[in-house]
């Protein structure tokens, strides 16, 4: 049986993920946000505990997190920063699957992945920690998404093709097959992506051609 569920954080991914979490019939504490009064009601019917701190209350045995910060590329990762705490405190992060996603039974999916509404994830993939696959997205065989990546909205990965940790996919992006994207890498939005791409990388579209890539 699964623990029960507190969700970190109220803005728009965490809400989608509360939607996710009550379609598939899981036992929701609550949320935590610093910004929010306790006790206060939030996406309809879930109620705020308190502050990150309230956390803390719960064994951490007996509880899962799921990480409802955002990923918005280029900026301080603070999803990150807050899985790394509580972990270094013992807790663990649930992987959220949304039961309209379509997984192949042979995919490894690694602590923390999060797993939107319509996504395609095929044979022999693997996902690494704490993850999200965005709505709609698609995922074919055989490939590896790093740890810490956004594969945003509709977005395509063809198959064999390998992403680096810290990498964000922009929504609509198409990942040819068999390319390898380095860590710390964004693909913009729209863009279609047919060669190797080099870590600590932004790959942009302009009037559809893709621009050199810049070293940040």
């Amino acid at each position: 049986m699964s623990k029960p569920l507190i969700l970190i954080g109220s803005g728009g991914h965490a809400s989608v993920l509360y939607d996710a979490l009550k379609l598939s019939c899981q036992n929701i504490l609550g949320v935590v946000d610093p910004k929010l009064s306790k006790n206060k009601k939030i996406f309809g019917d879930c109620q705020v505990l308190g502050s990150d701190k309230e956390i803390l209350s719960f064994n951490p045995l007996e509880i899962s997190l799921v990480n409802g910060i955002g990923i918005i590329p280029n900026t301080v990762n603070h999803r990150l920063r807050i899985s790394n705490h509580f972990r270094n405190l013992g807790y663990n992060f649930s992987v959220v699957i949304h039961p309209s996603s379509i997984i192949s039974d042979n995919v490894f999916l690694s602590e923390g992945v999060q797993i939107m509404a319509g996504t395609i994830i095929q044979n022999n993939t693997k996902i690494g920690t704490d993850s999200i696959i965005n709505t709609g997205a698609v995922i074919d065989h055989d490939c590896i998404i790093g740890n810490d990546c956004h594969i945003a909205p509709n977005s395509t990965i063809c198959g064999s093709v390998k992403c680096g940790n810290e990498s964000y996919i922009g929504a609509g992006a198409t990942i040819i097959q068999k390319i390898s994207i380095g860590k710390n890498t964004t693909i913009a939005a729209g863009t279609t992506v047919y060669k190797d791409v080099k870590e600590n990388s932004i790959i942009k579209t302009n009037a559809g051609m893709i621009r050199d890539i810049q070293n940040t």
